[in-house]
């Protein structure tokens, strides 16, 4: 009994320390788990070890017990084995704990390596990267697919418009007149009975692909205002001025609205133009188009509402109220 006592316990020893690079040592166990047929090898040697190590560790509790029970007793002496044994399976559990969670790091950070490595695949070149999902799950190739980045198009021109007011009263026609030239006096508006403010401007880049440089992603923006006479308070007014009030207004409103249609005409020509243009073979070349296009719009914009005011004028929708 003895001499099996002592086998089992250098079997158990030679176990334990086996077990120890095996399930530690990270480099051996990062090479051997890239080739299948290593990473079965180890798995069998690693399994044979605990299976020997679990083998040994009870005989060696068996014939321990056994042979005490021919003899006196040892307390020092199975005081000894429950600590072997707490310890061993403390260590164990240790390991497996340590292993799990070293598993679990090295999975984190090759997922975060990964996704750093497709974050880098910006684009270059005048080239931006696909979306992944265009690329066939049956791929083996590591090779990046890209696409050349796309002439600037816009469907239509940003437009914001506002309406604004300044007050006029009386309950007479001359009333209205009259309250109507105070404002004019006080805001040094001459003949002018409403107006509108306008901006048409542009927000562009330029970009480059194979056929050269043109214009990348832009907006086309309007923004107006457009100011209306308002009538505090039709009380006590015959039904005769407020007929000759809701002429004066609608006239003076068209005219107004009309300037602003003509902006809008020419913002949308604008964005014609930019969906149209051409490659030039630098990047200069492509902004100063970009700039000409604006300026030749703007132009015949300005011309257009100069003509229709003087066409228009403003005599006839003040007719309506003032005579």
């Amino acid at each position: 009994m003895e001499k099996i006592r002592k086998i089992a316990l250098i079997v158990w020893l030679v176990t334990l320390v086996a077990f120890v690079p095996l399930s530690t040592y990270p480099t051996i166990r990062l090479e051997i788990e890239t080739d299948e047929m290593g990473s079965l090898i180890l798995g069998l040697i690693v399994l044979g070890d605990v299976f020997l190590g679990v083998i040994s560790f009870v005989v060696l509790v068996i014939a321990d017990t056994a042979y005490n029970l021919k003899r006196r007793p040892n307390i020092k002496r199975r005081s000894v084995i429950l600590l072997l044994v707490f310890f061993y399976l403390l260590f164990v559990l240790t390991i497996f704990v340590v292993d799990s969670i070293r598993n679990k790091k090295f999975d984190s950070t090759f997922l975060t390596d990964a996704q750093d490595s497709s974050a880098t695949a910006t684009s270059y070149s005048g080239f931006s990267n696909l979306d992944a999902g265009s690329v066939r799950e049956d791929e083996t190739s590591e090779q990046q697919i890209y696409r050349e980045l796309e002439h600037g198009y816009s469907k239509e021109p940003i437009l914001n418009l506002k309406y604004e007011n300044y007050m006029v009263r009386g309950r007479t026609r001359d009333d209205l007149c009259r309250s109507v030239f105070e404002w004019q006096k006080e805001h040094n508006m001459g003949r002018t009975l409403a107006y509108v403010n306008y901006q048409l401007y542009y927000e562009a880049s330029t970009i480059q692909n194979s056929k050269g440089f043109t214009i990348g992603p832009y907006k086309v923006i309007v923004d107006a205002k457009i100011m209306l006479p308002k009538w505090e308070s039709s009380g006590g007014a015959s039904e005769g001025t407020k007929s000759d009030w809701r002429a004066f207004k609608n006239a003076v409103e068209s005219h107004e609205r009309q300037h602003y249609e003509i902006v809008v005409k020419y913002a949308k020509k604008l964005v014609e133009e930019y969906n149209n243009m051409a490659y030039y073979t630098t990047r200069a070349e492509a902004e100063k188009r970009i700039q000409d296009i604006y300026y030749d719009i703007h132009k015949q914009m300005q011309k257009e509402q100069k003509k229709f005011d003087e066409r228009e004028g403003e005599s006839k929708s003040f007719s309506y109220l003032c005579r």
